[in-house]
């Protein structure tokens, strides 16, 4: 019905589209893994900020146009570093859960130091939260 690319885990049904997470740079892509890039510290290697929502009409008519919903940024304006998690309703809302760029007054993740003496966790620039954007005007 038409092509997409390679794309993340997270996929979703909804409003006769199917949403997915993808690189906004398809050349970037290749051999691009998501999960090692979040664990990287984005104040040594920069902020990897490419993660976009896209959706396929399945809609006959459309041919399986593919639309770009633009670059993932959160109610507080924090980037993705990983979406793990999508959802979608009927009138074009998509709700994520993921790895996020912190903000000064965020809980960070703390991750368990397998290289530590101790065994101890250590804290992580980046934390979990939960996300929603409204697509509706683009799926009209």
């Amino acid at each position: 019905m038409g092509y997409v690319g390679p794309t993340f885990l997270p996929v979703a049904l909804g409003k006769n589209h199917v949403s997915y997470i993808q690189r906004g740079d398809l050349v970037s892509y290749r051999g691009y893994s998501g999960e090692e890039e979040r664990e990287k510290d984005p104040e040594v290697h920069g902020k990897d900020d490419d993660y976009h929502i896209k959706s396929i009409s399945l809609l006959p008519e459309d041919k399986g146009a593919v639309i770009d919903h633009g670059l993932i940024v959160d109610q507080k304006g924090r980037t993705a570093r990983m979406i793990d998690s999508l959802a979608v309703d009927q009138e074009g809302g998509i709700y994520s859960v993921g790895s996020w760029h912190i903000l000064p007054d965020d809980q960070p993740t703390l991750q368990y130091d397998w290289e530590s003496p101790v065994k101890d966790f250590k804290v992580t620039k980046r934390g979990q939260f939960f996300a929603y954007c409204d697509v509706s005007a683009d799926l009209a």
